[in-house]
C-alpha cells in the first residue's frame, strides 16, 4: 500500500488542491470508438484473391468445409450456420440450392438484434457459380448430389470460428486473423463494389435498412 499512499498522501491537515486535473479522468482508458475493432479493417492487409487462397487450404475432408464454403460466398453470421429457433421462427441452418439458371442461392433466417426489433426474416444470394468458381462449383456439385439442395448446418458457431481461424494460419502465416466476421466484411464490400450502398447490399446483409452500410463495411478494391 505504501507506493499508493506515497503517490496519493492524506490530506490529513491540509487543503485538496483541486486546481489538478484528477489522476483518475488522466489515467482511464479512452472512450472506444465505434467501428475502430471492426474486421472490415483486415481487409486491406489482405491479398485480392485472399478467399481463394483461403478455400485452398481446407482440406477435402475438412469437418467444415461445406460451411466455410458457405461463409466463403455469402455474408452469412457464423451464428446463422446453426440451427435454432429465430425471432421469426426456426432455421435449420443455410440452405444451399440450384435454381432453374443453374445459379447458386444461399438463403437462410438471419439472426436479428434487439429482441427481433431489426433485421430481416430472411435474406439470400444468389451466385454466377463460373464467376465464383471453385467454392461455387464444389457447393453447386454437392447440390447436384443431393438432388438440386441440401443445408448446410453446424453444431457450434465458436468451433466454426476456431476451426477458420486455424485454417487462416495455414493459409496466411504471417497474419492477418481470419474469422467469419473477416469473410462477412469481405462479401459485403463485394457487394457494395458490384451494386452500390443500397437496397441489394442491405438485403444481402441481412438489414431491413441501407441507412447503417457506411458502419459495417466500405469498398476495398
Amino acid at each position: 500500500m505504501s507506493p499508493a499512499i506515497d503517490r496519493d498522501p492524506p490530506q490529513w491537515g491540509d487543503t485538496a488542491d483541486f486546481s489538478r486535473t484528477s489522476r483518475w479522468a488522466t489515467e482511464a482508458s479512452p472512450a472506444k470508438v465505434r467501428g475502430t475493432a471492426s474486421k472490415k479493417h483486415v481487409l486491406r492487409d489482405l491479398p485480392r484473391d485472399w478467399i481463394l487462397q483461403l478455400w485452398r487450404s481446407v482440406r477435402p475432408d475438412h469437418k467444415y468445409r461445406d460451411a466455410i464454403a458457405v461463409l466463403s460466398l455469402s455474408p452469412s453470421r457464423p451464428g446463422e450456420v446453426v440451427p435454432g429457433d429465430r425471432p421469426c421462427g426456426f432455421s435449420q441452418g443455410i440452405i444451399v440450392a440450384l435454381d432453374t439458371k443453374g445459379r447458386l442461392v444461399l438463403a437462410n433466417r438471419p439472426l436479428k438484434s434487439h429482441g427481433g426489433k431489426y433485421g430481416m426474416a430472411q435474406s439470400a444470394v444468389k451466385i454466377d457459380v463460373a464467376a465464383e468458381w471453385p467454392i461455387a462449383e464444389y457447393l453447386a456439385q454437392r447440390c447436384r448430389e443431393q438432388g438440386s439442395k441440401f443445408v448446410v448446418a453446424v453444431g457450434s458457431s465458436d468451433a466454426l470460428a476456431k476451426a477458420i481461424k486455424r485454417v487462416g494460419r495455414r493459409a496466411f502465416p504471417q497474419g492477418p486473423t481470419i474469422t467469419p466476421y473477416v469473410l462477412r466484411s469481405q462479401r459485403l464490400a463485394d457487394a457494395k463494389a458490384a451494386f452500390g450502398a443500397g437496397e441489394k447490399t442491405a438485403l444481402a446483409a441481412g438489414h431491413c435498412t441501407d441507412r447503417t452500410q457506411s458502419r459495417y463495411v466500405n469498398v476495398e478494391f
